[in-house]
């Protein structure tokens, strides 16, 4: 195991009385992005909600842990004071708040450095890596850019995301 990782196994999960997440793998390191992309209803909101611990999923099978801590047995409130939340793909602005400060009063409320915070820029959608399309991944045009992906996305997923740790 890297310093900080969350590993999901053979995870499945559903609400309503229907599974939705039928086994799935993937292992997200410290530093490393992953795009979750596919189709409307394909489970990608129902996988960020089971990680968050959403109320009204069931998890069926499989595991899921964060930094080798098994993530399904925390409470929601745990699962975020570990780091992990939830940024919504079109999060409401705060007029006056910015995203900096935010994360800044999140760490300092948890105890964390925010040695770091001060050195990133302001956000710059040229800068984001291309993503290779592989047409087995998703039914939509390949992901270039944020306009690009705002664009041809018509789904307002939320996404999972960790905030910084001091180790």
């Amino acid at each position: 195991m890297s310093a900080h990782e969350l590993i999901i196994s053979g995870l499945r999960a559903g609400a309503g009385g229907r599974e939705i997440l039928r086994g799935i793998d993937l292992t997200v390191r410290s530093g490393e992005v992953h795009a979750v992309m596919g189709p409307n209803g394909s489970g990608k909101s129902t996988l960020s909600h089971v990680l968050a611990g959403k109320p009204g999923y069931e998890v069926l099978g499989g595991t899921v842990t964060l930094d080798g801590v098994d993530l399904l047995a925390l409470e929601p409130w745990q699962r975020a004071q570990a780091g992990l939340f939830l940024a919504l793909q079109y999060p409401v602005e705060v007029p006056g708040v910015a995203l900096r400060d935010l994360f800044r009063e999140a760490f300092v409320a948890a105890g964390r450095s925010t040695a770091g915070l001060d050195e990133l820029g302001p956000f710059d959608p040229g800068q984001l890596p291309l993503v290779e399309h592989r047409p087995d991944d998703h039914r939509g045009p390949p992901v270039t850019d944020a306009s690009t992906w705002a664009s041809t996305s018509s789904d307002s997923s939320p996404s999972i995301s960790r905030c910084g740790r001091s180790s």
